[in-house]
């Protein structure tokens, strides 16, 4: 058994890491749980449509630049997301789920290279699950729960604490730190 001393330390530790953590507890609780519903929260955005009518061109001149870097990069099938780099000097063809093979085309080198992205077994499990993305409805309903859990018992521990200058100092050190990571982000 740990000695009084030590376990006096463990208790300070504990005391005053809590409180200084606990502004980033509550603020990912949260955040968490409107990110597990990104659809009733709009994707965070919202979203106003605009239609205005312009002149009809034939995409041909596009079709024509598709299929040449579609030859050079030897695929038949049309990227997800062709991206302009370097004011057009660099072209990104991102083919999969996230760009899951990348082929970078440097207009200025002559080069062209291939990103492969495979996920990790178990990490790459882990990592979705963490995300909540392709999870069962029943998990994410479990961690917003857990969410609200833990939001709660860091709200009621911080009501029912008795404070002393140095728990104070370090709430006050915690909420600081969370606000300015996130002016920061």
């Amino acid at each position: 058994m740990p000695s009084p001393a030590i376990i006096r330390m463990a208790h300070k530790v504990h005391r005053l890491g809590g409180l200084l953590t606990a502004a980033f507890i509550i603020f990912y609780c949260l955040s968490g749980i409107m990110l597990n519903h990104r659809q009733a929260f709009s994707f965070f955005y919202q979203r106003q449509t605009e239609n205005r009518p312009i002149k009809t061109v034939d995409n041909q001149a596009v079709r024509n630049f598709i299929d040449h870097y579609q030859n050079i990069i030897q695929r038949p099938d049309t990227p997800k997301v062709i991206r302009l780099r370097d004011g057009g000097r660099r072209l990104e063809f991102l083919y999969g789920f996230h760009g899951q093979t990348t082929y970078i085309i440097n207009q200025g080198t002559g080069l062209m290279e291939i990103i492969h992205k495979r996920p990790q077994p178990g990490l790459s499990w882990l990592a979705n699950l963490h995300k909540a993305f392709k999870t069962s409805r029943t998990w994410i309903y479990l961690s917003d729960f857990l969410s609200i859990i833990l939001c709660l018992a860091t709200l009621s521990i911080l009501m029912v604490m008795r404070y002393r200058l140095l728990d104070l100092i370090f709430l006050g050190l915690g909420l600081i730190f969370c606000l300015g990571g996130m002016l920061i982000a």
